[in-house]
Parts: C-alpha cells; structure tokens; sequence
C-alpha cells in the first residue's frame, strides 16, 4: 500500500476517513468532489478523467443520484490502468457491472473490490460472479445489533432447516 496512488470518489464522512487511512498507510491521496468543490483538507483535487489514469485505487464514496448513476462505465474504466483496482462500497448503480466484468475479463484492470450491486442480490448468472479478479462481499453498512441478531438466527434456522431437508 505504501507508495500506491490512492484515488478517492466523494469526499464526505467516509470518503475523508478513507482518505485519512489511506494516507497512514503511506499512500498518496487524490481526490475527486463531485459538487466541484476545490478544498479537501490539503489533497489534491481533481476532475475524475484526470484522476482515473493516476491512481492504483480508485475508491468510490458518494451517493446514487441521477448525476452518479454509471459514474463509472466503459470509458472510465479505459482511463484506468491495467494495474488498478476499483473498490464501490458505496451503493450500487454508480458503476456498470457489465463493462467492469468485460475490463476485468481483458486485464484493462487489474481487480476490483464490491459490496453494493444495481440489483441485489447480485444475480448469480452475473458475469462478476464468474471473475476471479473480483472480491464479491455483502454490503453491511446498515447492520445494526437488532438486524445481526435476526440475521444469525435466520442462518441458525437455515442450516437446521437443511440438515432436516426442509425446503
């Protein structure tokens, strides 16, 4: 991690904490603000063409609006470089599934890190899901205490639901 480029995609609460981790791990950080604002604690602001092609990671931080959906589509992803990694925890919607599975599947980019998708669950026909150059994790932003126990015991029910051969 230490002297990779680290680009950050909106710049509120969790795009400045990622900012601030990145950084204590010796990475250089630049940053894209989607209102274009200019100021951002110090670090580099730029337009997102510009921030695509130097950058090792690109980590997306902002919110599905019209003005976001498919921030990062075929031509974004063609800006990227072959080494580069793209991380969405933010929401699904802001990146096109079907050109990051055909970028990741022609090496354009290296990886890709996801845990919010268009439609979710994600598909298990997605082309995504077929990638080994791809992490496929949960969204769990909204877990909270009372929603982790349900959860728990919903898998508890699942697993006993199996082992009985319950449908």
């Amino acid at each position: 991690f230490k002297r990779s480029k680290v680009g950050i995609v909106g710049y509120g609460a969790i795009g400045k904490r990622t900012a601030q981790l990145a950084k204590a791990l010796g990475a250089e950080v630049m940053v894209h603000r989607l209102g274009g604002q200019r100021e951002a604690d110090g670090l580099p602001v730029l337009a997102l063409a510009d921030l695509l092609p130097r950058c090792d990671i690109i980590s997306l931080h902002c919110p599905l609006t019209p003005a976001t959906r498919g921030l990062i589509g075929a031509r974004e992803l063609a800006m990227m470089s072959a080494n580069a990694i793209l991380v969405n925890t933010a929401r699904g919607g802001l990146v096109d599934e079907a050109a990051l599975a055909q970028a990741l599947h022609a090496g354009q980019i290296f990886a890709a890190g996801i845990d919010s998708f268009a439609q979710e669950p994600l598909p298990i026909h997605s082309a995504l899901c077929a990638s080994d150059r791809v992490l496929l994790t949960p969204h769990i932003a909204g877990v909270t205490l009372q929603s982790a126990r349900q959860v728990a015991l919903q898998t508890a029910q699942n697993i006993i639901d199996f082992f009985q051969t319950k449908p």
